[in-house]
Parts: structure tokens; C-alpha cells; sequence
């Protein structure tokens, strides 16, 4: 019944969060996205019955929907057609490397004692849920800025992407030659900005 509950809200709210992704930027919409899929994981903490259980499916597939499309929409922006493959399965490959790293894991946190007032589930849906709040942070703004600016595509408001753009043709200037891929990425993790 909860998958259902959430794949009920991750679909009604699919098309309107990526109609506001497209408005607003993927920077401002994916954060969101994050922040609010992390508080909702940490929520569940609290469930106390099957009433709100329920409440918190609804509520993560609402926060959740958009995320999945819109970071392959925003890829398909970014990168160009030789590329893209290369990129959408870079991609692709994380969701069965989060399954590697993250069963043993999450085996190991369902074994916690309780004397620690939390059960082991209580402590995967909490780590999960400050992992996902704490990703907008990690994630170097270069990088996003980089592609943004490469593209052309909003990715925030317009100082932020006149920035990006200047700061691109900065490094293409200094770099005087077309950047591959890797040392595209390597120039916008360096900088950690």
C-alpha cells in the first residue's frame, strides 16, 4: 500500500515539478528537490501507526517527482550528442553502485542497538534523509555552473548565469583549445567553489 501511495503523488506531481524545474533552474529545483526529500526521510522517524506511514509515502513521492527526468533532461542540455551516452551512463551506474555501497551499510545501521533511543530503522531513515539535505552543499557550484554556461541553459537567476558564462570563457580563453569531457569535469571540481 505505501509504494502505491507514493508512486500515486511521484506521477500526479511529475509533469508540474518539471514544468517548474524549466521556470526556476535546476540549481534552485534540485536542491529543493533534495532538501525536501531528505526532510521527509527523517520524518519517518516519527511514524507511529499505519495513518502516518501513509501520510509520509504521499508526502515523499510529492517531494521526490521530478528529480529522475529532470536530471535527464538537464544532461541532455548540457552535453552534446557524442557525449550524452557516455554521460546518461555515468549515471545510470549510480543507482546500482548506491545498492552496493548502501545495502552493507544500511545492514549495518538496522543492527544498531535501541539502547541508543533509536531503532536501526530510525537510523537509516536518518542518515538517509541528512545525506540527501546535505548533498545541495557538497555538490561544487562550478561544476553546475559550468555546464550552465556551456549550454546556455538557467540554472539560476540571471547574475548567476552571467557569472557562469564569464568565468567559462575565462577558462576557454586560458585553455585556448575545446575542453574534453574529463578536463571539463576536472575544472569544475577543482575550483570547489
Amino acid at each position: 500500500m505505501g509504494a502505491g501511495l507514493f508512486f500515486l503523488t511521484y506521477a500526479l506531481f511529475e509533469v508540474p515539478s518539471n514544468l517548474i524545474l524549466h521556470r526556476v533552474g535546476a540549481r534552485v529545483w534540485m536542491c529543493r528537490i533534495m532538501v525536501s526529500w531528505g526532510l521527509v526521510s527523517i520524518a519517518t522517524l516519527f511514524v507511529s501507526g499505519p495513518r502516518s506511514f501513509y501520510v509520509l509515502r504521499l508526502l515523499l513521492g510529492a517531494a521526490e517527482a521530478g528529480f529522475f527526468p529532470g536530471v535527464i533532461l538537464y544532461l541532455s542540455y548540457w552535453f552534446p550528442n557524442r557525449m550524452r551516452g557516455q554521460i546518461l551512463g555515468l549515471f545510470y551506474f549510480g543507482a546500482p553502485l548506491a545498492f552496493i555501497v548502501g545495502g552493507p551499510l544500511s545492514g549495518l545501521l538496522l543492527e544498531l542497538p535501541a539502547r541508543t533511543g533509536l531503532q536501526g530503522w530510525q537510523w537509516m531513515f536518518l542518515s538517509e534523509g541528512l545525506e540527501h539535505c546535505h548533498s545541495c552543499y557538497r555538490v561544487p557550484k562550478r561544476v553546475l555552473n559550468q555546464a550552465c554556461a556551456f549550454s546556455g541553459v538557467s540554472c539560476g537567476n540571471s547574475w548567476e548565469r552571467a557569472w557562469s558564462r564569464a568565468s567559462l570563457v575565462r577558462a576557454l580563453a586560458e585553455r585556448s583549445s575545446v575542453l574534453s569531457l574529463d578536463q571539463a569535469f576536472s575544472m569544475g571540481f577543482r575550483s570547489g567553489e
